[in-house]
């Protein structure tokens, strides 16, 4: 696979001069034929023959290496932009980012990833940016004579055994609210803490995983930053029918409350253009959602005096009803 690597490299080096101000007959052409060389592969069978117009071709050629081999190739403008990556086979989380073009449009919501296969268009967790974070966590367990291969397939399964839980942690329509309360825009980081517990727990995930020992997830997720989920997790794995029932209830409540809570942000006002009035924030929001890091740059949010006190006022909130979820948590201390 290193040879496709390499040359998908030598195509973004040769658009990157066509993009630098030197966009000319010769350099045009020298893309063209970068992209129609044949770069020579070793399978698990035998040596294929392919190059980067053959989009196609490359995705078998990928499988015939690892099954979890895929390629995703996008255009910018008239250019192709490529991703290779390893995802689960048989999960919907993409495990490792292999190579990515600097020119690969990035996701508005970065938890998740739009994939293309034989099958069309579907959605996976992006877990690559998890695999640093449980390198340490993996080598302990792996111990010290433990081979590197693995090792990979060790924090493999660990993230696998994350994705258990996050996939009812983690859902589409919470995007708007995770790009909102990202760090880079208005940082409602007790916000999104709790809306993750809340889910996991509307969703009464402990019918969907049958375990006695839970530290599967819990450990994983604690090398991840998780701490309040994963005290959650062990919580409820010693609880009875009566206390998790009473967890789920208090869910519910606490996810009413910060219905309200986040509604009272989304009607702060704000001033979108100079000398003009104030709109509600929420349409600003929903009509520019996908250029919003423009817009938290552009009109500073965070300066705003209604869009800050709703802030201060939600996150607030959201400490104090994940403070009332928490109080039933078994102890965790965190990796060192």
């Amino acid at each position: 696979m290193k040879p496709l690597i390499t040359h998908i490299g030598l195509l973004e080096y040769e658009i990157g001069k066509m993009m630098s101000g030197r966009f000319t007959n010769q350099q045009f052409v020298r893309v063209s034929q970068v992209l129609k060389e044949k770069i020579l592969i070793k399978t698990r069978y035998n040596y294929r023959e392919i190059s980067l117009d053959q989009p196609k071709l490359i995705r078998t050629v990928l499988m015939d290496i690892n099954f979890e081999l895929q390629l995703n190739v996008r255009r910018t403008g008239v250019l192709p932009a490529h991703y290779v990556f390893r995802k689960s086979t048989y999960d919907p989380l993409i495990l490792e980012d292999i190579y990515v073009s600097p020119r690969f449009p990035k996701e508005i919501d970065p938890r998740f990833v739009n994939i293309y296969d034989s099958y069309g268009e579907s959605m996976a967790f992006w877990m690559h940016p998890f695999r640093k974070k449980t390198n340490k966590f993996t080598s302990i367990r792996a111990g010290k004579y433990s081979g590197m291969r693995d090792k990979g397939i060790q924090i493999d399964q660990n993230l696998k055994n994350a994705f258990k839980i996050l996939q009812y942690c983690w859902t589409d329509d919470q995007s708007l609210l995770f790009i909102l309360g990202a760090p880079a825009a208005l940082d409602l980081r007790c916000t999104l803490r709790l809306i993750e517990i809340q889910y996991l727990l509307l969703f009464r995930f402990w019918e969907k995983v049958w375990l006695d020992d839970f530290s599967v997830f819990t450990k994983p997720l604690i090398a991840m930053g998780y701490f309040e989920l994963a005290d959650v997790i062990a919580a409820i794995s010693e609880m009875s029918a009566r206390e998790v029932h009473e967890m789920h209830q208090l869910a519910t409540k606490t996810y009413n409350q910060l219905q309200e809570e986040i509604g009272r942000l989304l009607d702060s006002a704000v001033y979108a253009n100079h000398g003009d009035g104030p709109i509600p924030f929420f349409k600003l929001l929903y009509a520019q959602h996908r250029d919003f890091e423009q817009i938290v740059s552009s009109l500073k949010l965070k300066a705003e005096p209604d869009i800050s006190n709703a802030c201060e006022q939600l996150e607030s909130q959201s400490a104090e009803m994940l403070n009332s979820l928490m109080t039933q948590r078994k102890e965790i201390t965190p990796l060192t």
